[in-house]
């Protein structure tokens, strides 16, 4: 909507280094991956909240949650591990040693190498999963 297209919202967006790209309207085709990301949230919030979903604005933190420490077939990782180069810690998780910057200098330093190559590899699985779709798709699809 025009929320998005506000002066604020344009500079955040720069500031940010995203690219902002705009789709038709009233056409959905053009927004295919969040709309089916959208189904996705859909299904997993009427699983959990009462028959007349009154309730969505309590379960959506334990739906986001699922959502980004799930692995995820295409990237094989999960969401929060690709942003945050290391897997969620839960509360009844045993305590791991804090990490000191004085003591490993090195440390953010292992953690981009480690980030670039979680990328890398959700890359390449993503070039693997669209040639096996395109294959798929080929199978049926006839020359003119």
């Amino acid at each position: 909507g025009t929320h998005f297209t506000s002066q604020v919202m344009n500079k955040l967006f720069e500031n940010i280094g995203v690219t902002h790209l705009y789709s038709t309207v009233y056409h959905p085709q053009t927004n295919g991956q969040i709309e089916r990301f959208n189904a996705t949230m859909d299904g997993k919030i009427a699983a959990l909240c009462n028959e007349r979903r009154t309730d969505w604005d309590e379960v959506l933190q334990f739906v986001t949650f699922n959502y980004n420490t799930s692995i995820h077939a295409t990237t094989k990782q999960t969401p929060f591990e690709m942003m945050h180069g290391r897997q969620v810690t839960l509360p009844f998780d045993q305590q791991k040693e804090i990490i000191s910057l004085t003591q490993d200098p090195e440390h953010s330093q292992k953690i981009r190498i480690y980030l670039e190559k979680l990328v890398n590899e959700a890359r390449n699985n993503i070039i693997k999963n669209q040639q096996q779709y395109k294959a798929r798709y080929d199978l049926h699809r006839q020359d003119l």
